[in-house]
């Protein structure tokens, strides 16, 4: 089977955020603003999903509307990379709703850790996109002062240097 390869990031693209799974992007808005800041920093543009923001208790909101942002972010074309906010225990409810033809004919850089495990063996095994476990907006890039040196390299190893990523992907 072959496998999508994303094409890298570039300086200038823009990183879409989404909430599939766990809801505490309310409590923690300034923690996404600030993830957002970090990477338009980095020279990315970031725009954040309709109902990335959300809450519904301990998920971030409604089967519908978590599928509607992935689906929105996948088809649009001016969106480059789609990271999550956060990880959780939810992101299962998403996979018999998900439009595996929309994602694999539009195919984006999607990253993200924990729970969104789940999202990433659909999304290989249903759309043949290969996707990178790494860092999530909340978390890696909105909690701590400054990005970690270690996080901020294997990131931009994982999403914007060609070379490494092919490498990668030959073992496939």
């Amino acid at each position: 089977m072959k496998f999508i390869v994303p094409n890298s990031l570039k300086q200038g693209d823009t990183i879409g955020f989404i909430s599939p799974s766990s809801g505490p992007t309310q409590l923690a808005i300034h923690r996404v603003e600030k993830a957002k800041k970090e990477l338009e920093h980095l020279g990315y543009r970031v725009r954040i999903a309709s109902h990335a923001l959300n809450s519904n208790g301990y998920v971030s909101d409604s089967i519908e509307n978590r599928i509607s942002d992935i689906h929105d972010l996948f088809s649009d074309d001016s969106v480059r990379a789609i990271m999550c906010t956060i990880g959780g225990n939810n992101s299962n409810q998403l996979l018999q709703h998900l439009d595996y033809s929309l994602i694999k004919n539009h195919p984006k850089i999607f990253i993200g850790y924990s729970d969104i495990t789940v999202l990433h063996y659909a999304l290989l095994s249903q759309a043949n996109l290969a996707t990178y476990y790494g860092p999530c907006a909340m978390i890696q890039f909105g909690e701590f002062p400054l990005i970690f040196d270690y996080t901020l390299r294997y990131f931009q190893s994982e999403i914007i240097d060609d070379k490494l990523r092919t490498n990668a992907y030959k073992i496939f």
